[in-house]
């Protein structure tokens, strides 16, 4: 269920396998762990629900566009948000 749902957010990414605790190496070779509970690595990882809520969708899509492009997402201030709304209702 969590390989599908990851698969739907980034679909340029490859989920390289599904496994458990015990099954997971180190030596892997792999960018990214995804998991739904605390293991020990060094490698870049993410904790989360084992149903996606939108927080760790955001957090996903986050690390994977830092690890791909080597940038966050870029989040627009809020004073440009005001421009932008007081332009379209003429405020």
């Amino acid at each position: 269920m969590l390989k599908k749902q990851i698969d739907q957010i980034i679909p340029e990414i490859e989920v390289v396998k599904v496994l458990s605790p015990r099954q997971f190496k180190e030596e892997m070779d792999v960018d990214l762990v995804i998991t739904t509970i605390p293991i020990k690595t060094r490698k870049p990882n993410i904790i989360v629900s084992p149903i996606l809520t939108s927080i760790d969708k955001a957090r996903i899509i986050k690390e994977v566009n830092y690890l791909l492009y080597n940038k966050g997402t870029i989040l627009p201030k809020a004073t440009d948000l005001l421009k932008v709304i007081k332009k379209i209702f003429n405020c």
